[in-house]
């Protein structure tokens, strides 16, 4: 049986890619490689942390980073979102399948050409065990556009994996048939609505609704009704409460009340708290220097008594449509070499 690993296992190694000067980083380049800093600082801490840096970098001489669980990758890159053009892992029977499906920028929103083929010299790295086998897939799939509960449901959007601009010869049905054949689910539950301003992912589900557990969705809510997709994370939510698991049960949910929070020139940016990123015994919650900071991170505290809450001040990642989840990706427990 194939099984997708959830965050909440016990995972081997983070991977993050580190922000260069070829990326949209570039006119912020400092400050958002210091935030860089900051995160491997911290996720040192909980396990292994694989950097992704440029080829031409040397990290020796280049980077104040010198820690005993930081592992140096060099690869061309066109962007940092990992968690979207990295690898999919699964269990098949007592096999670890390294996933390299398609990716294309977003249904070709940005160039993609050397984050397309970033997974291919990740395998052949070296760091992986020899256990672990590669499987490419040629479906467009984004790590950020599914979640799932490691009882085999998974959440997705309708909005971004029925989008033409993925896989435009593929219907709902062909979908769900192509899943079952890679990750032998139970059930999949597809949104139908829910939206955030700012957002260029048309519709991740990380960034509207994320399980916590195997029972628990935290999801995305706003408080204000002149915001433009108030209706539209309303009636996401009632699609939420109508979900069942395989067995017939209702899922708890738990609202995380959306900040206001907008570019210079006033634009709102997708800056959501579903975004957090669970690795061992942490869990990093994204803030924003916001009024509904508090109440996020008291509701995780509930959730995860038993782990580390850590708020990550994440306003410069949502500059550019994306937060802590979206910009790391998990190597779940037995995936590394030795």
């Amino acid at each position: 049986m194939s099984t997708l690993i959830a965050e909440w296992e016990k995972q081997d190694a983070v991977i993050l890619i580190y922000p260069h000067e070829k990326t949209d980083w570039n006119y912020n380049l400092l400050k958002v490689r210091l935030f860089y800093h900051k995160l491997v600082e911290q996720f040192v801490k909980f396990g292994k942390v694989i950097l992704i840096i440029p080829e031409n970098m040397d990290f020796q001489n280049e980077l104040d980073l010198n820690y005993d669980n930081l592992i140096f990758l060099q690869a061309k890159t066109n962007d940092t979102w990992i968690r979207d053009n990295g690898p999919i892992f699964i269990k098949k029977n007592n096999n670890y399948v390294f996933l390299n499906f398609k990716f294309n920028g977003w249904g070709n929103r940005f160039n993609f050409e050397f984050d397309n083929e970033l997974n291919d010299k990740l395998f052949l790295s070296g760091i992986f065990g020899k256990n672990v086998e590669k499987r490419n897939i040629n479906f467009v799939l984004e790590g950020g556009s599914i979640d799932h509960n490691s009882e085999g449901v998974i959440l997705t959007t309708q909005s971004c994996l029925l989008n033409k601009n993925r896989n435009p010869q593929y219907s709902k049905e062909t979908i769900e048939k192509l899943f079952s054949s890679i990750f032998e689910h139970k059930k999949i539950l597809w949104l139908k609505y829910g939206k955030l301003m700012g957002d260029h992912t048309d519709s991740h589900i990380d960034m509207l609704a994320k399980f916590a557990n195997k029972d628990v969705i935290v999801y995305s809510k706003h408080l204000n009704p002149n915001y433009p997709y108030y209706n539209e994370l309303n009636l996401m939510e009632k699609e939420l409460s109508n979900f069942r698991n395989h067995n017939g049960k209702q899922f708890d949910l738990i609202p995380l009340f959306l900040p206001e929070i907008r570019d210079k020139k006033g634009n709102f940016l997708p800056a959501t708290y579903t975004n957090f990123f669970i690795f061992n015994n942490a869990v990093f919650v994204p803030i924003y220097c916001s009024k509904e900071d508090e109440h996020a991170i008291d509701i995780f505290e509930k959730i995860f008594s038993d782990k580390l809450v850590i708020p990550i001040d994440s306003r410069i990642l949502v500059t550019q449509g994306g937060s802590l989840h979206c910009a790391t990706n998990n190597i779940p427990h037995g995936f590394l070499g030795q």
